[in-house]
């Protein structure tokens, strides 16, 4: 009798102890992994939106033309272009690896949210340049289409005054784009480097057993 009363208060304590176990680390995993998860389907279905939706209005757009190209409506796909994507995917596939990783508590997951972070914003900044560096190249290629058939038919002529009149107010908004990208990417690694790298950066923060116990 005297056994199964023991075997029960070490179960009970051992119940207690991971009662004990502070709750952030599961917080804090589960929605790194829903971030990790909706980047990941955005940035694989925005990439191939943008590439394929220039063809296709391109495509739906010739007939109307007379003859003429259709004009750019996507950004160029140039190396920095695919260097942001692959380098945003790289990103969020470490920050879900480290997700996972921490809501099973394994510390060594904080090693992985700190690299996350430093990178995530140097790739935050980089993905802002490149969304940047999209808009102008385009719009060159544009102001290019305009000059070299604006003049082709009558449904040249209203494009390419199309193309003028957002070019008026392209400028300002790219600019806008692009700090707006740069402060929702930089936002959560920000928040990273603060939580693992100040807050949380002993084990026993993210076990509850003290050191010394």
């Amino acid at each position: 009798m005297t056994d199964d009363t023991h075997v029960q208060s070490d179960e009970v304590n051992d119940f207690e102890l991971l009662d004990d176990r502070p709750g952030w680390p599961k917080t804090i995993g589960i929605i790194s992994i829903v971030f990790a998860s909706l980047a990941l389907t955005c940035g694989v279905l925005g990439t191939g939106a943008a590439v394929a939706s220039g063809s296709l209005i391109g495509s739906a757009m010739g007939g109307q033309l007379d003859g003429a190209p259709p004009p750019p409506f996507s950004p160029p796909v140039d190396a920095i272009f695919v260097a942001s994507v692959v380098f945003g995917l790289g990103l969020n596939v470490l920050l879900l690896i480290a997700g996972i990783g921490c809501v099973k508590r394994n510390y060594s997951s904080r090693k992985l949210f700190l690299v996350y972070a430093l990178a995530g914003i140097i790739v935050g900044g980089f993905g802002a340049y490149a969304s940047l560096h999209g808009q102008v190249e385009q719009q060159k290629a544009l102001d290019a289409w305009a000059a070299d058939h604006g003049d082709t038919n009558d449904a040249t002529r209203q494009m390419a005054e199309q193309i003028e009149l957002q070019k008026a107010s392209s400028g300002p908004t790219a600019y806008i784009g692009a700090g707006v990208s740069l402060v929702i990417s930089g936002a959560w690694p920000l928040f990273c480097v603060i939580w693992f790298g100040a807050v949380k950066g002993s084990e026993s923060a993210w076990t509850g057993v003290k050191d010394d116990e």
